[in-house]
């Protein structure tokens, strides 16, 4: 049950790691910006240093706010280039919301009980993660992308 928990805890953190990789390009357009909003959630020791009413939920001390969901709407929508009527435009970006909500909230989780549990995973445990998944289910890098990307 434990090497299924490291298991699963490997692809998780590579899964993150692989959609969170941005170009040199992209991070330097991302530090020009002139945005004072967190893109992420906001680390916060009490409530009142980001006002409550912006707070959707808080988990382990670390807030997340109204904003940063919605400044992830169109990145999602994007993701999905998915067209969307537009009498269901706004029961899709509240259930995208809820979506981005639900996987923040895992995300902090785990991060928390990685931290917890003192889990530290390399790029080699990664790496032979990966290559036992491939052999396992006799499959190319590429179906292995591919089904990570689905």
């Amino acid at each position: 049950m434990k090497l299924c928990q490291i298991l699963l805890t490997c692809i998780l953190i590579f899964v993150v790691s692989l959609t969170n990789c941005k170009s040199k390009k992209d991070k330097d357009a991302e530090a020009d910006s002139n945005s004072t909003e967190p893109n992420v959630a906001v680390k916060v020791s009490t409530t009142d240093e980001v006002s409550s009413k912006h707070i959707v939920v808080t988990v382990g001390g670390v807030a997340i706010t109204k904003e940063v969901l919605e400044k992830n709407i169109p990145a999602e929508i994007e993701k999905k280039k998915v067209s969307i009527p537009p009498a269901f435009q706004e029961q899709y970006k509240w259930e995208l919301k809820r979506k981005l909500q639900d996987d923040m909230i895992f995300e902090l989780l785990l991060d928390e009980k990685v931290k917890q549990n003192k889990i530290v995973v390399t790029e080699k445990d990664v790496d032979d993660c990966i290559r036992q998944i491939k052999a396992k289910n006799k499959m190319s890098m590429k179906d292995f992308l591919e089904i990570l990307e689905a």
